[in-house]
């Protein structure tokens, strides 16, 4: 009979149609899944440690879009968001996110999980929805 903990960690490594890693309180990478390195485009050795910021238009970055994201999860536990969303190649990808925020037992921020749904197409220009 396999354990919780492994089919948890199999679950998440195996699982390539939604992009799901942890960020640490500050925004940088903690653990990548083989869903994350095909829809974002990077290694995991690439992309340990790094800011999740690389993942959004420099527009988004400069308006302070990721910290937003993740400001305030702490009492909220979870956002979910959408829009255009970076590659490792520059290319642009349409996110459909969920961010949750991650407690310890006494109830401290430990991080943040994210899962990113994908790949999906954009809202039509007028508006009505996936075209």
């Amino acid at each position: 009979m396999i354990r919780i903990e492994d089919a948890s960690r199999l679950l998440v490594d195996q699982v390539r149609d939604y992009a799901m890693y942890v960020l640490d309180p500050s925004g940088r990478v903690l653990t990548w899944n083989a869903g994350a390195q095909r829809l974002k485009g990077y290694a995991e050795s690439e992309i340990i440690g790094q800011h999740f910021s690389v993942f959004y238009l420099n527009s988004d970055v400069e308006a302070g879009k990721p910290e937003h994201g993740l400001e305030g999860r702490e009492a909220s536990r979870s956002l979910r968001g959408r829009g255009w969303r970076v590659r490792k190649d520059g290319s642009l990808i349409w996110a459909d996110v969920v961010i949750t925020a991650l407690h310890n037992e006494q109830y401290e921020l430990v991080g943040f999980a994210k899962v990113h749904a994908g790949p999906h197409r954009a809202p039509r220009e007028d508006g009505r929805g996936a075209g």
